[in-house]
């Protein structure tokens, strides 16, 4: 993969420990902060937040988002620093995680679990309040998440749906900074596998204000989903043209974008560079 990696000019790669892989926000006072989880393996302890003040060249040692939380460390997670100067933090919690399949019966254990949690920070991470589970059930990532122009936080969280079993996409918003969260419909394109249906999906706003939520699938290409209301419902559904991969975040996150580089054309809206990403880390869960 490194030899077809391409690198814009403008930036170096950075030797960070291998469970800080993003994503990363930026503090009021410049430093970064991010979610260490361990999408290797659940097994390993984790903690929490990690915060570098040299621009990500060392890290401080995690600490725990909540101590004591029923939801345990966080198994892999996103963070948001609003514009308002609230940070939130979404993740999977390690505790309770379970996750089999069968593949001579085709479906998966009838306790796979994977509940999605919420906290926020009113004092740039130092302290989190709010803590309470979004979601009881299995989720299979969770890829990103944003703030509109309109101010409403909006994180996809994909959900694991029965009979077949299958993974589908929805998404949470909050306009009160994290306080309370609204699930929209969800999309739901059936399919049947451990990795079946559409799932992993990554949003990001037009320059008309709607939402684009790419999803990945095992068929020959991304789906997308497209939103008219900050994410409350998602009505559009279909192909995207762009070829299957990994992992529909790597597309949106300059972070990771490397290769050939693409542009992705929104009925008639240029949304902007994209490129074939590096895909996500071996065995993350789902």
């Amino acid at each position: 993969m490194a030899e077809n990696r391409w690198l814009d000019p403008r930036c170096s790669l950075l030797d960070i420990p291998s469970n800080i892989d993003g994503n990363f926000i930026e503090l009021g006072d410049g430093r970064l902060m991010s979610m260490v989880g361990n999408r290797q393996a659940f097994g390993t302890p984790i903690e929490g937040i990690s915060v570098s003040d040299d621009d990500g060249k060392t890290w401080s040692t995690p600490r725990p988002i909540h101590e004591g939380a029923e939801s345990g460390p966080p198994a892999c997670g996103v963070l948001i620093r609003t514009r308002e100067g609230v940070c939130i933090a979404v993740y999977a919690g390690r505790e309770g995680f379970f996750w089999d399949w069968d593949e001579e019966s085709g479906e998966a254990a009838a306790n796979v679990r994977a509940d999605v949690w919420s906290a926020r920070s009113l004092d740039e991470g130092e302290t989190w309040i709010d803590h309470h589970r979004i979601l009881d059930g299995y989720c299979g990532a969770l890829m990103n998440i944003i703030q509109t122009s309109s101010g409403t936080v909006v994180a996809p969280v994909p959900i694991f749906l029965r009979d077949p079993d299958r993974h589908e996409s929805s998404v949470y918003t909050t306009v009160d900074q994290g306080v309370t969260w609204t699930r929209s419909n969800i999309v739901d394109l059936g399919d049947h596998g451990h990795h079946g249906g559409v799932d992993e999906g990554a949003i990001e706003e037009m320059e008309d204000g709607r939402l684009l939520m790419l999803m990945r699938t095992n068929w020959d290409q991304l789906w997308e989903a497209i939103s008219g209301d900050d994410g409350r419902s998602w009505r559009t559904v279909r192909p995207s043209g762009l070829d299957r991969v990994d992992d529909a975040d790597a597309l949106l996150d300059p972070w990771v974008m490397h290769g050939e580089l693409h542009t992705l054309d929104v009925d008639g809206e240029l949304l902007g560079a994209l490129a074939q990403p590096l895909g996500c880390p071996e065995n993350a869960f789902g």
